[in-house]
């Protein structure tokens, strides 16, 4: 992964996007409540999400990092 530093920081960005949208839409639900078969569909989802993001996350990180200190 280190020969494409594109691809690291675009899937390390999408990565982050995932989560902090995923994130969001599980703090809306837990503080509005649910109120409906579809609400608990919507919060079941953003708890896959927020899984596959923070694990995509994992695996883009460590190589985004080392990209970003080869710079300094």
């Amino acid at each position: 992964m280190t020969a494409d530093p594109g691809f690291v920081l675009t899937g390390t960005l999408v990565c982050l996007f995932i989560v902090e949208a995923t994130a969001s839409f599980i703090l809306y639900y837990l503080l509005t409540g649910f109120e409906n078969e579809r609400s608990q569909l919507v919060l079941l989802m953003s708890y896959i999400g927020l899984g596959f993001g923070g694990a995509a996350l994992r695996v883009f990180i460590p190589s985004c990092i080392a990209f970003l200190t080869s710079w300094l």
